[in-house]
């Protein structure tokens, strides 16, 4: 069992994200349905009733954690994605991204379990769906780019494109997840010559 930290020598927000990384750790181990509080607060060393009072409930609680991974896990492939200058540079830097992700790591089984419990809970539903419109909307402006630039065809609609390009990339994702050896220059290769003029950098 881990002992109990003084809370009063560690400020509210140190104490704050000692939970929300337990919450996410045993997410990540046990899955969403398995976690309780007492092992949420054993492995965050904390008093199990600081747990409500910082998050009022168990659900909230694990809401919170599978929240906040699932944003800094693909945060920075999104911004990568709207900041490239070409659509080439941003669809290689995404497939860099594929490189990084662990096969077992903490951020893809968290976000993976949060799509899971969105089939049974309304308000991580509701999340899933804000998030992924997000995306959709920061695909979408690199479409309208990329047309302004003659990288796409400008009679290609931005909205259905950046839904098809969404599909398209969360697809790889999966398909890194499932199988670690994936062959992504290839990957790499076949993206760029659909998705741009001349198929290289």
């Amino acid at each position: 069992m881990v002992k109990a930290v003084d809370q009063d020598a560690l400020p509210a927000d140190t104490t704050r994200r000692k939970i929300l990384d337990a919450a996410a750790e045993l997410i990540a181990e046990l899955g969403w349905p398995d976690v309780t509080t007492r092992r949420i607060a054993e492995r965050a060393g904390v008093n199990n009733a600081l747990i409500h009072y910082y998050f009022g409930t168990k659900d909230a609680l694990l809401f919170e954690a599978a929240s906040t991974v699932f944003t800094e896990e693909f945060g920075e492939p999104m911004t990568r994605l709207l900041t490239a200058s070409t659509l080439a540079d941003g669809l290689h830097a995404y497939v860099d991204y594929l490189r990084t992700i662990e096969d077992h790591g903490p951020g893809v089984v968290v976000s993976t379990e949060a799509l899971l419990r969105s089939l049974r809970d309304e308000t991580v539903r509701a999340w899933i769906e804000q998030l992924l419109g997000g995306a959709r909307r920061v695909l979408e402006a690199l479409v309208v780019a990329s047309q302004a630039r003659g990288e796409l065809p400008a009679y290609l609609n931005p909205q259905g494109s950046a839904i098809v390009l969404a599909a398209l990339l969360d697809g790889l994702v999966l398909y890194r997840l499932v199988d670690p050896d994936l062959d992504l220059d290839g990957v790499e290769s076949s993206l760029l010559g659909m998705l741009t003029e001349k198929g290289t950098r």
